[in-house]
């Protein structure tokens, strides 16, 4: 497989084991996309949510670690996931297992979330409902710990009426708890990780 060609930033540190890179979203350039790089204490690396990145791109990431689990968040952000598995075969592909059948139409997974082998540092957690297909990955870094996710609290617009909505509402509602749980209720910089997502920005502050 061809290694694709895509716009992209710079690979920028967010702390001691998390880098951020954001690209447009090729045919809609006014939207974006965030890949996370997360570096374990072996110096095993997580990717969330993966952009092809130019020769200089790649080196700069494989200089930080050795690939091994690539996550791809939802049925949807899985554009570059290929090429990163022929790139690296024995790369393990991650996903919440109510996207695993739309993820498999592009890549094979290997495990899901909640088979993911936790560690000190690094966690994946599916969202708090039957087959979710979103989830959250909880990175802890020295200065705190930081929450990627995708379009997990995104809302799409509702029908008119407080019934039609009442759906969406509950599962924001149940999303917002599980965040809170995992930071135990502090936000960095008081906004969350969107890693990954091409409608929402990551910010991240200090740790309160």
């Amino acid at each position: 497989m061809a290694w694709p060609r895509r716009r992209h930033g710079t690979l920028q540190p967010l702390a001691d084991n998390l880098w951020l890179v954001e690209a447009p979203v090729p045919g809609l350039l006014a939207y974006r996309r965030q890949m996370v790089v997360v570096r374990d204490a072996q110096r095993r690396l997580l990717l969330h949510s993966v952009i092809a990145l130019d020769d200089p791109g790649m080196a700069q990431l494989e200089a930080l670690g050795t690939p091994t689990w690539l996550v791809v968040p939802n049925g949807y952000h899985r554009l570059d996931a290929p090429a990163y598995k022929d790139r690296y075969p024995s790369i393990s592909v991650v996903a919440p297992r109510g996207a695993v059948a739309r993820v498999q139409r592009a890549v094979r997974v290997d495990m899901t979330y909640e088979e993911f082998p936790a560690g000190a540092c690094l966690q994946l957690v599916a969202a708090p409902w039957k087959d979710a297909a979103e989830g959250v990955v909880s990175v802890q870094s020295a200065d705190g710990v930081s929450l990627l996710f995708n379009d997990l609290l995104w809302t799409p617009a509702a029908p008119a009426g407080p019934a039609a909505c009442s759906g969406c509402c509950d599962r924001s509602r149940r999303c917002r708890g599980l965040l809170a749980e995992r930071s135990r209720g502090v936000w960095r910089g008081g906004s969350s990780y969107g890693g990954g997502s091409c409608n929402s920005p990551i910010r991240r502050g200090s740790r309160v």
